[in-house]
């Protein structure tokens, strides 16, 4: 491999640079967006339904439809990644419209930043900025003990934001902090698979 393609493994740039998969995930996303737009649930969400639970992805497909109709704070509200995932879904749409020629210094340029940030870093940056949003509803509701217990052990602060979140105002956050967690598993273990072949 040359040096300029050493670094961490790009995820995105091989979606747009696929006209087929680009255009296969944009005609998805645009039934799921577009049936969540008139109230119909066609995903239902399996893990929701055995457990009760939301999962980490709850609320995101209700979030982008709320930012489609003009609904930030309802949006943020759903899910602090609903404008994130739409702005993905645009760039895959266009990746799928736009010829090849045009695509291909996007896809190129997004692989370059892939390969340099490594979207493990940006997903554990996200993850610190979640931690410290729960931190801050912390300090002044659980006191200065549990704040300090918050900040030693992200995980008790992971806990106390999910039992907290309703009361908090914080339960998109949370999902997004548990998002973050999973998505950051799935592409360290996919990163281990792709460079060990």
């Amino acid at each position: 491999m040359p040096k300029s393609e050493r670094g961490f493994i790009p995820i995105l740039a091989p979606v747009l640079q696929s006209r087929k998969t680009a255009a296969v995930l944009a005609f998805i996303a645009a039934i799921q967006l577009g049936t969540t737009m008139m109230g119909w649930v066609v995903w239902p969400c399996p893990f929701y339904r055995v457990t009760g639970i939301p999962c980490p992805g709850c609320g995101l497909s209700r979030g982008c439809a709320a930012l489609l109709r003009g609904q930030w704070h309802t949006a943020i509200k759903l899910h602090a990644f609903s404008p994130l995932l739409l702005a993905g879904i645009f760039l895959v749409a266009l990746g799928a419209a736009l010829p090849p020629g045009i695509v291909r210094p996007i896809a190129t340029t997004i692989a370059r930043l892939e390969r340099t940030t490594g979207a493990f870093g940006v997903i554990l940056a996200l993850a610190i900025v979640c931690w410290i949003i729960v931190l801050t509803k912390m300090f002044p509701a659980g006191g200065v003990v549990k704040g300090i217990l918050g900040i030693i052990c992200a995980l008790y602060a992971l806990i106390w934001g999910y039992q907290h979140k309703d009361e908090q105002g914080i339960a998109s956050v949370v999902q997004a902090w548990l998002g973050l967690i999973v998505v950051g598993i799935v592409v360290q273990v996919l990163t281990a698979v792709l460079v060990h072949r």
